[in-house]
Parts: C-alpha cells; sequence; structure tokens
C-alpha cells in the first residue's frame, strides 16, 4: 500500500520534488485566519464599503417600523419615520455606546430610546431628549444615531452602504418586474 503514496524502499525517484533552487509557494500566514485584527479588517473592507440587500420597502409599512439586523457584526436598525422616509442607524446610542432597539427582529416605536441614561431620538435619528444636558452647551444636531447610507431600487428593495464617506451612488442595475 505505501508504494501507493510514493512511501518506502519501491517508492522510486520523486520526480515531481520542488527542484532546490525554487522556493516553494507558501499560504498565508495561520495567523491571518484566526486574528482578530485581521477579521476586524476584512469585515471592514468588505462589508462596510459596499451596498448590501437589506430587505423589501413593504416590511416597514407604516410610521414607526422598525427591522433589526446583525451584519458581520454590525448592529443595524432601519426605520420609517414621519415622513415615510426609510432611514438606517448603527444601533448605538451616541452617549454611552448602548443599544437604541434592544428587542430582536422588528417592532414598532414612536420614538427610539436609550435606556441606561434615557437619551431620546426621533425615527428620523435626530437627538430628541439628553437628560442632564439641557444647561450645558450641548448642539442636538452633532449628537444624532450614526446614519447609514439608505437607497431604494425600483423595484422597491433597501440596499444599505456603511460607508462614511459621502458618494454617488452605484446600485446594480435592476429592472421592473412586470
Amino acid at each position: 500500500m505505501f508504494h501507493y503514496f510514493r512511501y518506502g524502499a519501491d517508492a522510486g525517484p520523486n520526480t515531481e520534488a520542488i527542484p532546490p533552487n525554487q522556493t516553494p509557494v507558501r499560504a498565508l500566514p495561520a495567523s491571518w485566519y484566526t486574528s482578530k485584527d485581521m477579521y476586524n479588517f476584512e469585515r471592514r473592507a468588505i462589508f462596510s464599503k459596499r451596498w448590501l440587500f437589506l430587505t423589501h420597502k413593504s416590511r416597514l409599512a407604516e410610521t414607526g417600523d422598525w427591522l433589526r439586523y446583525s451584519i458581520a457584526g454590525f448592529d443595524i436598525i432601519l426605520t420609517r419615520d414621519r415622513t415615510g422616509t426609510i432611514n438606517a442607524f448603527h444601533n448605538v446610542c451616541r452617549h454611552r455606546a448602548y443599544p437604541v432597539v434592544e428587542q430582536e427582529k422588528q417592532g414598532k416605536a414612536k420614538i427610539l430610546a436609550c435606556r441606561y441614561h434615557g437619551w431620546s431620538y426621533g425615527l428620523n435619528g435626530k437627538l430628541a431628549k439628553a437628560p442632564g444636558y439641557a444647561d450645558l452647551e450641548f448642539n442636538k444636531e452633532q449628537n444624532g444615531l450614526l446614519r447609514i447610507h439608505v437607497k431604494l431600487d425600483v423595484n422597491g428593495f433597501i440596499w444599505i452602504n456603511m460607508d462614511a464617506k459621502v458618494f454617488h451612488c452605484s446600485l446594480p442595475n435592476h429592472h421592473p418586474t412586470p
């Protein structure tokens, strides 16, 4: 049996061996497959720089409807605000980074509130109330939820892009269904 795998005395010369003057091809370092830093690098490079399909607008039919997603470790919420606009945000309070939506999957709300210190946000992501900060020089406009780019295609599908830069939208081409 060993001769089948070219082991043992009767294996004969190994004609497929790499010549001594040639370096063998190496794989990526093993740490790249298990490193937390490499995972975070790839997560940012892949998931935060591309348009990602999430759902259809029919799942956010009424004002106050929200959906919660976890994509590559990013906690995301979609909302339909009072003007009918669909918004996406990182599910993180700007005060102490506590989630503003704790329930799983979907629900309905009039306001998004962090129960850690009571900061609350409108469905459009703007900071509505910050207890303890009323008497301080504090700009509410700069402390809303962290916005994620949202686009609806012609078929009503919702796409997000987590890249913080302002850029021109280039969604994949989609055609209306008959």
